[in-house]
């Protein structure tokens, strides 16, 4: 039992350990708290912007919250002004409500959007976050006890 907790230990201080050493030691804080705000949270890939005025469509990868749909359009308004997505790359993205229900944007906190092949700590964390909690699912077999 004392190997089962020490081997507990070394994992829970080397996870911390490899999170400072990145300079992330907020990013669990600021992912919980983006995907607790956010509308939506996905892996994607943007597609070409055609009309720089409009929308920028973004292919979805993988879900972590908000959907099911094979794409998600955000407001171009942001995005393309301050060149913040790049056509053809894949992204970790934190969507908030846009000005239509088919129409997001980026949410507010902009540094938790970002290349994925930059994510890796935080799709590691977004995967291994509680699904109970993850969801608001309430009906898990401890809540009714």
């Amino acid at each position: 039992m004392k190997l089962f907790i020490s081997g507990l230990l070394l994992l829970a201080f080397s996870a911390i350990g490899f999170a400072a050493e990145k300079g992330d030691k907020k990013l669990g804080p600021a992912i919980e708290s983006g995907y607790m705000s956010a509308a939506k949270v996905f892996v994607g890939t943007v597609m070409p912007i055609v009309n720089r005025d409009k929308v920028v469509v973004v292919h979805v990868n993988t879900w972590f919250k908000g959907g099911d749909e094979g794409k998600v359009m955000l407001s171009c308004q942001a995005v393309c002004a301050n060149g913040i997505l790049e056509a053809g790359a894949q992204y970790l993205v934190y969507a908030s409500k846009g000005e239509s229900d088919s129409l997001f944007q980026l949410y507010s906190d902009s540094s938790l959007t970002k290349l994925r092949i930059h994510a890796d700590l935080d799709v590691k964390l977004l995967k291994d976050m509680p699904l109970p909690f993850r969801d608001y699912d309430d009906s898990a077999w401890w809540f009714n006890e």
